[in-house]
């Protein structure tokens, strides 16, 4: 059976870096880079690990691995787009909330005084690490169950009878996979996903295409059990053996040019040459270079901006929702006593223009109310610009 739609052949590869790529032998790594280069133009890569981005960068370089297009870092409590390394902060945003780092290590080294902190290398904004050699279940579980009674609501993770991680809730490399798949509009049977140890666990609890390899944990094998392949062989052979079984690389029959596709994509790509550090441009300013500064379309448009943010916003991506909400701040900025939003505002100068009210778009999905512009008659406190409670959850 193949897993590929004619509509959308993309695949989204999670491969955990460490006890998978990193220590894989020197063949096994090779061909397995060369089957993954062959359908790179419909892959989005990503590795996962528990060190941070810069120690994951230094292995991508040192062992010539195929660069990703993302890195999850800190046990799924980091997201980096790549190439550049540039962080996905609505993910950070998400999980960060009621997460006291401070409050929690200062109860933990009260009420459990036998956890021996990690070096500061190992630790994370959104990630305390410790060592706990020989924990039992029970153990794990009391532990679990002293947070919760302490009012933190955290997910312990622990692996290789000795790490013990301590993450936000919603966090994890399982639901940092899962937000990139809802961000890229992609559904679980377009996922696949490998590990080797206690910390990839909740990778396979999502309904993603699972492969354990060959060399992973007994705490793994007996916690996924009939949720994933099993390969015989180890590291990156073995995640090939997986992928060869769950028909990988085999491309969907098309009896016609997937046309939907194609011009989704040029519009995506349109809308993001788009964005400027304050808001949605009229006009892509690299493609139409025009002669005159304080041409229309070196601005900011209110009309144009809110539409473009409110059709876009189901696409749940991070860059497009942040330009988003540029546009909205910068059209409060300028908004008038009386309430008045300017048609636009100029790119170059910042000049607000309040002709043209002819034509009133309405701010209602993000700000609560419906306000006709520019006869709005109450101003609009910044911070009211905020999402409505499912984008990006």
């Amino acid at each position: 059976m193949s897993y590929l739609s004619s509509f959308d052949d993309r695949r989204l590869l999670v491969i955990d870096l460490d006890g998978v790529l990193v220590d894989a032998p020197e063949d096994d790594l090779r061909l397995f880079q060369e089957s993954l280069e062959a359908v790179r133009h419909s892959l989005v890569l990503v590795y996962v690990s528990g060190r941070r981005v810069a120690e994951q960068v230094e292995d991508i370089e040192r062992l010539g691995l195929l660069v990703p297009d993302y890195i999850i870092s800190a046990l799924g409590t980091e997201i980096y787009r790549m190439p550049g390394e540039h962080p996905v902060v609505d993910w950070s945003r998400y999980i960060e909330a009621d997460f006291d780092r401070s409050a929690i290590s200062a109860f933990l080294q009260e009420s459990a005084p036998d956890l021996e902190p990690q070096p500061e290398e190992n630790q994370a904004p959104l990630k305390i690490s410790y060592f706990w050699r020989g924990a039992t279940r029970e153990q794990l579980e009391a532990l679990r169950h002293a947070l919760l009674e302490a009012q933190f609501s955290v997910e312990l993770v622990y692996s290789h009878d000795v790490y013990l991680d301590i993450l936000p809730e919603r966090g994890g490399n399982g639901a940092a996979v899962k937000f990139l798949v809802d961000s890229l509009l992609m559904t679980p049977v377009q996922v696949f996903v490998s590990g080797d140890s206690g910390n990839d666990v909740d990778l396979f609890q999502y309904g993603f295409r699972g492969i354990v390899v060959g060399n992973a944990t007994h705490e793994l094998r007996e916690a996924v059990q009939l949720r994933a392949y099993f390969s015989h062989k180890p590291y990156a052979a073995g995640v090939l053996e997986g992928l060869q079984y769950y028909k990988f690389f085999r491309t969907a029959e098309r009896s016609k040019p997937d046309l939907a596709r194609e011009a989704f994509d040029h519009a995506i790509s349109s809308l993001r040459r788009n964005i400027t550090p304050m808001g949605f441009s009229a006009a892509s300013l690299t493609d139409n270079p025009l002669t005159e500064e304080d041409s229309n379309y070196f601005a900011v448009w209110s009309r144009d901006g809110i539409k473009t943010g409110l059709w876009s916003m189901t696409l749940n991506d991070p860059d497009i929702n942040e330009c988003f909400r540029r546009t909205l701040v910068l059209l409060a900025e300028h908004q008038t006593p009386t309430g008045q939003i300017p048609a636009n505002v100029q790119i170059e100068s910042g000049r607000p223009d309040y002709s043209g009210v002819g034509i009133l778009p309405q701010l209602t999905p993000c700000c609560g109310m419906s306000l006709s512009l520019p006869v709005a008659l109450l101003p609009i406190p910044k911070t009211m610009i905020s999402w409505p409670p499912w984008v990006n959850q």
